[in-house]
């Protein structure tokens, strides 16, 4: 491209400016596909951080226009087996054993803090 600039310097100057109007078209029309892959890019960026970062609803989006390979199906996470018994919580709150160390912990305010 830069020796076909220096070579178009060499023409006469009616000539040089076509020769420059027609670099500048190409450019154009290579920046205008440019902005358009990076918008696509900025999409498919946001689905797939909603889909790692967002709400379980939103980790399944089926958008039309992504690939289905850009989408993975998450699979449904089942609920963890309790190993206690449901009797561990009273209206008096946690239920604990008479042998259960009891521990204070006295925090001081910090300087400065009233």
């Amino acid at each position: 491209m830069e020796e076909q600039l220096a070579a178009a310097a060499q023409l006469p100057l009616k000539q040089e400016v076509v020769i420059l109007r027609q670099f500048v078209r190409a450019q154009a029309k290579i920046i205008t596909e440019l902005v358009q892959t990076v918008e696509a890019l900025k999409h498919e960026v946001g689905q797939l951080k909603r889909q790692l970062y967002g709400r379980k609803s939103e980790k399944r989006i089926k958008d039309a226009s992504a690939p289905v390979e850009a989408l993975p199906v998450q699979k449904e996470r089942g609920k963890a087996v309790t190993k206690r018994d449901l009797g561990h919580v009273t209206e008096k709150g946690l239920r604990f054993r008479a042998s259960a160390q009891v521990i204070t912990i006295e925090v001081p305010l910090p300087a400065g803090a009233s």
